[in-house]
């Protein structure tokens, strides 16, 4: 759910890469990701460093959450698969 509700605080996301992450939102774009502990230290202490990347990267993540909402009108989250019941 970070994946969603962090972008759409329009706050900064640093976060493991994954396959979930990758199908939710576009890594490089919406939010940042790291594959291991040196990208983890390479990463942050460029986004600490360069404020406006990391800007770039949050108002990019806001945008999309205003163009894709949380929910649908059902209360259901449009980003994940469908459910088995």
């Amino acid at each position: 759910m970070r994946l969603f509700e962090v972008p759409a605080t329009g706050s900064f996301l640093l976060t493991d890469d994954s396959a979930e992450t990758s199908r939710a939102v576009t890594p490089g774009q919406h939010v940042e990701t790291f594959s291991d502990i040196e990208d983890f230290k390479r990463k942050l202490r460029y986004y600490l460093e360069n404020a406006e990347a990391r800007g770039a990267s949050l108002r990019r993540g806001l945008a999309a959450r205003a163009r894709q909402p949380y929910l649908r009108s059902d209360g259901r989250c449009p980003h994940r698969g469908p459910t088995t019941s």
